[in-house]
């Protein structure tokens, strides 16, 4: 998946991040039934953005300018299949994939 087809307004994805840190509910849902916990959120995501979350596509949402602080909170609190080590090589792999195409 690439930035561009995540789209620009990645509003909806820093307040379901920020959300997981304020809301355990969110978060029980989000383990439980994820796509439903996703379906749900409001703002509402876009079809791109609920297929990049399950993904775990962190890095895609990275590169679309989803906030890094923000975004790290999925890894912190373990959901979506994602801790804090594989979302950093998640990130870290996105981009050097983009370093590499800019050096071209």
């Amino acid at each position: 998946m690439s930035a561009e087809s995540v789209g620009q307004d990645m509003y909806p994805v820093n307040k379901l991040c920020y959300r997981i840190v304020q809301e355990p509910e969110l978060r029980e849902a989000l383990h439980t039934d994820p796509e439903a916990a996703l379906r749900d959120a409001r703002p509402r995501l876009t079809e791109a953005h609920i297929v990049a979350l399950l993904a775990g596509d962190v890095g895609t949402l990275s590169r679309a300018g989803a906030n890094h602080f923000l975004l790290h909170q999925i890894g912190r609190f373990k959901l979506l299949g994602l801790d804090l080590p594989t979302y950093a090589e998640r990130i870290r792999a996105e981009w050097r994939v983009e370093r590499a195409r800019a050096s071209r």
